[in-house]
């Protein structure tokens, strides 16, 4: 009777440390799941909010190279309004400059030809008075010349000044293009990166293995419990 005792209470100590181990494992098992799933679930909403800010950063680049497109356009048709009207004056300015001229050439020649007349038909006209008025004539063309020569060449300044404008604008626009391709290329690579990363951590952690692994675990324990119970 006493070896049935001993043995009983040898087998029920067996079944209470089989027990205990089996719920000792349990619970690290539980402990270590819990803590991957909550790596895991860290590691997502890391990578959420960095996907939004990568999100909110490429938008942000793209308004603000939006805006300086527009910028751009703005102040180079605004630039080529003003060389446009500036251009135009002074072709007006020139215009007027040339008809003046062709005007002061007229009456300087219509002067001579009246001054030979003069010295013909009226030799009792002062001859220096018509001399000096030849003179005034001429002094007008030559500077009437020279206004001329000096407005044509500040309008080809001011051509040359709208052709290099241009060439600039033309110039900033394709290194924006350059620059906004660039941008975008280097988002999309970080972004790319960033899932990768995330991927390869997510697969190292083998979810449904531990899974099933404590359900079995707890599958045993529930089954130690029920025979302990009996």
């Amino acid at each position: 009777m006493d070896e049935l005792e001993e043995e009983w209470a040898r087998r029920e100590e067996e079944r209470s440390n089989l027990l205990k181990s089996a719920q000792e494992e349990y619970q690290r098992l539980e402990q270590t799941l819990r803590k991957s799933l909550a790596d895991l679930e860290t590691r997502e909403r890391r990578l959420t909010v960095a996907e939004a800010a990568l999100q909110r950063e490429q938008e942000a680049k793209r308004d603000e190279n939006e805006s300086l497109q527009r910028r751009l356009k703005s102040e180079q048709s605004h630039t080529l309004s003003l060389a446009k009207k500036q251009t135009e004056a002074y072709e007006r300015r020139i215009s007027l400059l040339e008809s003046q001229l062709s005007d002061a050439e007229r009456r300087a020649k219509q002067v001579e030809t009246d001054f030979a007349e003069y010295r013909q038909q009226q030799r009792k006209l002062p001859e220096s008075r018509l001399r000096e008025e030849i003179a005034a004539l001429k002094g007008s063309v030559a500077e009437l010349e020279k206004q001329k020569m000096v407005k044509e060449r500040e309008c080809e300044v001011a051509q040359a000044n709208v052709q290099k404008m241009k060439a600039q604008l033309e110039h900033v626009s394709s290194l924006l293009a350059q620059e906004k391709k660039k941008h975008e290329a280097r988002v999309v690579d970080e972004l790319e990166k960033l899932r990768v990363k995330y991927i390869a951590r997510e697969e190292k952690y083998v979810l449904d293995g531990d899974r099933d692994e404590l359900r079995a675990i707890k599958q045993q324990l529930d089954e130690l419990k029920g025979f302990n119970l009996r």
